[in-house]
């Protein structure tokens, strides 16, 4: 997954490029993904912003950054640094490598699956089924 942000360019809102990161990669391949199966079929092509809540940096296995931003990417005052960064970072650089080891496992749904109904034909016995 991480792939895709670490080497693409993205435009966002004001045509300004999105971060190359996963945490640009991830939502805007969800949604050209979304926006291939809404051409397919005819439907509306949906446009999700991206936001975001951190910036994480690891110059090394004993430190690392973890900047605060705002929904926009702009930097807040409040960073997370050190040991215990550098703990974060690799606790999510582990769980993106084990997303793409397992890219199937727990799927999340964003949309509501609709049932179909059956349709019994006329004439047929009461309590017939479809």
């Amino acid at each position: 997954m991480s792939p895709i942000g670490d080497a693409a360019l993205v435009m966002g809102p004001g045509d300004k490029p999105l971060r190359m990161s996963c945490a640009s990669g991830v939502p805007t391949a969800w949604q050209a993904a979304d926006a291939i199966a809404a051409r397919l079929t005819g439907g509306k092509v949906p446009s999700v912003p991206v936001r975001y809540l951190t910036q994480c940096i690891s110059p090394g296995r004993r430190d690392g950054l973890i900047q605060y931003v705002t929904a926009d990417d702009r930097a807040v005052s409040a960073a997370l640094t050190g040991r215990l960064a550098a703990l974060c970072k690799e606790i999510i650089c582990k769980g993106a490598a084990w997303g793409v080891a397992h890219p199937t496992l727990l799927p999340a749904r964003r949309r509501r699956l609709v049932r179909e109904t059956a349709v019994v034909p006329e004439g047929a016995p009461a309590g017939t089924t479809a």
